[in-house]
């Protein structure tokens, strides 16, 4: 028997996902797949687009129903973060499963473009300044990059055709600040939201990708080298990072110039302004 998969976690990219998918796979009742982000859903746009994140896609509708095939837990989920940006994606999930609940998380773009930029800076992906990607997003070898870092923060549309697939009460949209100032109380309404048991619930709570590079440039360019990272996040998982505090590692900065900063708040005014009267909230410190 063919099962359906019962909720999506589509991002937004950076914005606390990870922790979120970290946590749930945790609990005795929800299934998630070993392959965190199968990509189904998007598959085609990203092999389009030739994305320089070389990511594992899940093709073909049997190779998704097998990752699901041998669990019996009570719930079935995914987190793919691509699912948010691509315009034919919400009713492509909407199809498949008209009864799926959506979770969105949302964080202050620029916040998020900065932690998106530093990942891919730490792996060795972009050499170029954030502020290069945004003066030059017309040139062709910017163009993914600004997708990525500026683009992807342009929640209206993005957020509004989930809304026109779905009906409001299978969407949770929540933000990034709440996550971070209170997880427990974020995670216990996930799974009110999701119908799963949470009293008797307990995680280790999951703090995932951190921003970190590491102090020695002959460690930082043995990082950037796919097969020697799988390597470096067995030997040294990030709870191991974090607790060797200054011996290896510091925390990653992007200063960004005030010129720079203000045509951020200019390119994602009117944006946030049509995202608050959508959702009906204030956002007004996303402005600042």
């Amino acid at each position: 028997m063919t099962t359906k998969t019962d909720f999506f976690i589509v991002g937004a990219p950076k914005a606390g996902t990870t922790s979120l998918h970290d946590v749930l796979i945790q609990h005795p009742e929800i299934f998630l797949p070993e392959l965190k982000e199968p990509n189904f859903f998007t598959a085609d746009e990203i092999k389009q687009q030739n994305l320089y994140y070389n990511e594992k896609l899940v093709e073909t509708p049997e190779e998704y129903q097998k990752l699901f095939s041998a669990t019996q837990k009570k719930l079935k989920g995914e987190a793919s973060v691509s699912y948010l940006f691509y315009p034919s994606t919400a009713k492509r999930i909407q199809n498949y499963n008209p009864e799926a609940k959506i979770i969105i998380i949302l964080r202050h773009p620029v916040q998020r473009a900065i932690s998106h930029y530093q990942m891919d800076h730490r792996l060795g992906l972009i050499n170029s300044s954030l502020e290069t990607v945004f003066r030059n997003k017309d040139k062709p070898e910017f163009k993914n990059y600004f997708q990525q870092y500026f683009l992807l923060g342009c929640y209206f549309n993005q957020v509004s055709r989930y809304f026109e697939a779905f009906p409001e009460n299978q969407i949770k949209i929540y933000f990034f600040e709440s996550l971070k100032s209170d997880f427990n109380l974020f995670i216990t309404d996930v799974l009110n939201f999701l119908g799963a048991t949470h009293s008797d619930f307990t995680f280790s709570e999951s703090h995932s990708n951190p921003a970190f590079i590491f102090k020695y440039a002959f460690l930082q360019k043995l990082y950037q080298n796919p097969s020697i990272r799988k390597f470096f996040k067995l030997l040294l998982p990030s709870s191991i990072l974090k607790k060797s505090g200054s011996a290896l590692t510091k925390t990653q900065l992007t200063e960004l110039s005030a010129t720079f900063k203000q045509d951020l708040n200019t390119f994602y005014r009117t944006d946030i302004d049509n995202l608050e009267q959508l959702l009906e909230v204030s956002l007004e410190h996303w402005k600042k």
